[in-house]
């Protein structure tokens, strides 16, 4: 499960959360802290294409008809 954040109602990735906890002792080995760096970057670029591809997909779809339309009334006598 997902780690509250510090504000309220943010909530953490839990994988972000392991990253970040292991970047975070870099003066123990500076290759290792580059290579988590890097994957956090590749995970992201991940995650922006599969956005960039659904926003893709709704920019292609055809408008949806409007739902209301205009009716004559008449008075019955």
């Amino acid at each position: 499960m997902a780690k509250q954040g510090n504000e309220p109602g943010e909530v953490k990735c839990p994988l972000y959360q392991l990253l970040d906890a292991l970047c975070g002792k870099r003066a123990a080995c500076g290759e290792f802290a580059t290579h988590l760096r890097n994957a956090r970057v590749e995970l992201l670029l991940a995650v922006r294409s599969l956005i960039d591809r659904r926003i893709d997909a709704l920019r292609g779809q055809p408008k949806a008809a409007p739902r209301a339309s205009r009716i004559k009334v008449t008075e019955g006598k």
